[in-house]
């Protein structure tokens, strides 16, 4: 029976073979994949997870302005951008006419896949009518809400030549269009104003530009005039240089919104006061080209801050701008007007920083204020009838007097959302209270609201900005030219020096002495900065030292206890170097693994084979060590520097001076790395590893072998004594030479004989103790008492 059911099932599985070949068309089974499922759990967001009905067209159905990120499930990158997509389109849910939507990209059956051909994820665009617009900054909350904020508010309206030159002293590159709308039927626009636009949008896609560059408009003809303008649909870009410059749009070129963006942004107009750098990797900060070309130029003094937005100037910002504009003052050639100008500005922005943030700050409580408490505070106050007066007259006009409402005090319950100044613009109407029908909405409108969530994502100034001293950088004297940079805090660069995290940085970067200094302080005013700068001018300021041991790694992580994994030393900076490799005391041998980080794709293909050196070495670890340092987190002395990493380097012991670098020649592979650590260690750690690895058979036949050596060195002592007694010339020098010989074979018969005892004495406890043996061979003082001892031969001084 057993054996009939077993030719049953051979036959069955045979059975299945063959129809599987003859009609299975040779195809492998396969697991369908699984039906897409939602990536996106908010409601801001639109997720098109299907990968299906997410084309430009359908979605701007709905809205005027659509934002949609392109993502895969599996993508890495995708989950991370996920949540900062979700809070940005969660913050600007009560805008109108703007729509997040997200869609699988990596779905099999979706439109999205069959349509695009996409290699890396995610990809976020913005359609706007038959315009797209590509988000290419940094992957962050900030720079995505600052993107989004420009695609709908990319231009302002100018309406007086004050508001040009405060437009054009803060952006230091103003692009002006003029448009007549006076000609036009309502609801048309004039022709160019859609391009204009346009081009303004696409200025999106250049992160960096967005913080120097303002497009405006102008419909007053006569300011357009007044700004040389003569004809609607003309473009100029004033920068400031010698004075107003300007640069009109050639009339033959062609009039596209690409060709425009093209123009404003290549061209060659005037260098920013604060140049703004952005990176789309933030990991990749240190290897950015335009990095190191902004900072080859020559010294720069460079401030770390959140993403520059025109909702509002940060204080940092503001402060930095100030001090650049003044040491601008001596490198223009005219008599300086408009830079005095500019300065005044900036000194005047600095100046209301604090009123506006506190005016912010009291907008944006407003929502945890009802409106009915509101209305129980101007009941209150306006039942004294001067609360709503403007002024007080005794009949005549010219004793009208204005009003003092210094006695009046905002009600504890909304002192921290309004000003009295505020209330009383809610409470009152032409020197009277309000009725029911005039009162004023107390909720946000939109533009409240937008910059209060700017406000949540960065910080407003923790305290207020001190009044400024009146001071000026004053560098007239001096030859070193300044650049001033700004960028993205949230990068590689600001985690790699251990800044403090939130607040803002301010560092010199030095490229010629190779050294950088940083502002210890938080910047929170100007006079701050100045000093900063004239120390360095006078050379007073240390050299920043990259420390791990003081500012920790982000790359440090600690793993599960477990006997069985190889752990590296890792040295924290110069000082452990000195103190665990380089010091005289130190007893132990040192490999240095001089490593460029987690990131250092070169230092991590070796890293294993540099593991498997110290496994090797682990029962030895009182003799030989294996240690680590991160070279891109620690300022090292120059003669540890290396124009190549990863390196390695022995170190002797007390013998520092002989150290020896890893050949760069020489594949790195675990022979060479043991062939080059044995070559140069201690002698103890020689003899240790050789006792340590003899086996049962080389203790068997070592003595053996060790007994016929002793035999061969007594016959060529005999031989050499019967050649001095037979010798007829030069019998002295013969006799001399002859008796080196022999003191060399007699230490060799003494070495000999105390090693064949050794390998006796081996071999007998390992008979006694097996597992005991290789700790009596390591750990206990014996073996050094026989590679050391004067019997052994080892201290021996011929003559």
């Amino acid at each position: 029976m057993p054996r009939t059911c077993f030719l049953i099932l051979v036959l069955t599985i045979i059975q299945s073979l063959v129809r599987h070949a003859l009609f299975g068309e040779g195809r492998l089974a396969t697991l369908k994949r699984a039906a897409p499922v939602p990536f996106f759990n908010d409601l801001s967001t639109s997720d098109f997870f299907t990968g299906n009905g997410a084309s430009a067209d359908v979605l701007l159905r709905n809205a005027e302005v659509s934002i949609l990120m392109y993502y895969a499930p599996w993508s890495l990158h995708s989950m991370e951008m996920k949540d900062v997509y979700s809070l940005v389109g969660e913050k600007f849910k009560h805008q109108n006419g703007i729509k997040f939507s997200a869609v699988n990209c990596a779905a099999n059956d979706g439109e999205c896949k069959k349509s695009f051909k996409l290699f890396s994820f995610p990809i976020i665009v913005a359609n706007i009518g038959r315009m797209t617009v590509l988000y290419q900054d940094a992957p962050t909350e900030e720079n995505l809400f600052r993107w989004v904020y420009h695609i709908l508010n990319p231009a302002i309206r100018i309406q007086s030549y004050d508001q040009f030159e405060r437009v054009l002293y803060e952006y230091d590159r103003c692009v002006v269009g003029f448009f007549d709308f006076k000609v036009l039927h309502p609801g048309k626009a004039p022709d160019g104003y859609t391009t204009f636009i346009a081009s303004a949008i696409t200025l999106a896609q250049h992160g960096e530009h967005i913080q120097n560059v303002q497009f405006a408009v102008i419909t007053n003809e006569t300011l357009a005039n007044k700004l040389g303008i003569v004809r609607s649909g003309a473009i100029r870009v004033f920068h400031l240089e010698d004075g107003i410059m300007f640069h009109e749009f050639p009339s033959n070129a062609e009039y596209k919104p690409q060709s425009i963006a093209s123009w404003v942004l290549t061209s060659k107009f005037n260098a920013h006061v604060v140049n703004w750098i952005s990176y789309t990797e933030l990991e990749l900060v240190e290897k950015s080209s335009k990095l190191i070309g902004a900072l080859s130029n020559g010294t720069s003094v460079v401030l770390m801050t959140s993403p520059r937005s025109k909702l509002f100037a940060g204080a940092s910002y503001s402060l930095f701008k100030r001090v650049a504009v003044e040491a601008k003052n001596c490198l223009n050639g005219s008599d300086g007007t408009l830079i005095q100008e500019q300065m005044e500005f900036w000194k005047d922005r600095v100046r209301n920083i604090n009123e506006e943030v506190d005016a912010a700050r009291k907008t944006c409580n407003r929502d945890s204020i009802s409106v009915l408490e509101v209305e129980r505070c101007c009941e209150m106050l306006a039942e004294d009838p001067s609360f709503c007066k403007e002024s007080s007259c005794d009949g005549e006009e010219e004793s009208c007097k204005v009003v003092d409402r210094s006695r009046f005090q905002v009600c504890p319950s909304i002192a921290n959302s309004t000003s009295l100044d505020g209330l009383v613009d809610h409470c009152c109407h032409n020197g009277r209270r309000r009725r029911r029908h005039q009162k004023t909405s107390w909720n946000l409108t939109t533009g409240q609201k937008v910059l209060c969530e700017w406000a949540k994502i960065t910080s407003w100034p923790s305290e207020p900005i001190p009044e400024d001293d009146g001071s000026v950088l004053d560098r007239c004297s001096n030859n070193k030219t300044l650049n001033f940079l700004a960028m993205d805090r949230s990068n590689y660069l600001y985690t790699k020096l251990g800044l403090r995290k939130g607040e803002d940085a301010v560092l010199i970067v030095d490229s010629k002495q190779d050294a950088f200094y940083i502002l210890q302080d938080p910047l929170r005013e100007a006079k701050q900065l100045r000093e900063f700068i004239n120390l360095y001018d006078r050379n007073l300021l240390e050299s920043m030292i990259l420390d791990e041991q003081k500012r920790g790694s982000v790359f440090s992580t600690r793993s599960p206890e477990n006997e069985n994994l190889s752990r590296l030393e890792k040295l924290r900076s110069a000082a452990d170097i000195q103190a665990k490799v380089l010091a005289r005391n130190v007893t132990h041998d040192s490999l240095v693994f001089f490593s460029g980080g987690s990131w250092h794709g070169p230092s991590m293909a070796v890293t294993h084979l540099v593991h498997a050196v110290n496994h090797y070495f682990s029962a030895f670890d009182s003799l030989i060590k294996t240690f680590v340092i991160d070279s891109s987190r620690n300022t090292l002395p120059y003669e540890l520097r290396f124009d190549r990493l990863p390196a390695l380097v022995f170190f002797p012991s007390r013998r520092s001076a002989q150290s020896v670098r890893y050949p760069s020649g020489l594949p790195v592979t675990l022979p060479n790395l043991l062939s080059f650590v044995l070559s140069r260690c201690q002698p103890e750690l020689k003899w240790r590893i050789a006792l340590s690895a003899c086996s049962d058979k080389c203790l068997f036949q070592s003595p053996h072998r060790l007994r016929r050596q002793i035999s061969i060195l007594k016959v060529e002592i005999s031989l050499l004594r019967r050649l001095v007694s037979t010798a007829v010339e030069n019998r002295e020098l013969l006799s001399r030479l002859v008796h080196q010989l022999i003191k060399r074979r007699t230490i060799q018969i003494r070495s000999a004989r105390h090693l064949e005892r050794l390998l006796v004495t081996i071999r007998s406890s390992k008979e006694l103790v097996p597992n005991e043996t290789d700790r009596f061979i390591k750990q206990t003082i014996f073996t050094q008492w026989v590679l050391y001892n004067n019997a052994f031969g080892l201290k021996y001084e011929g003559a």
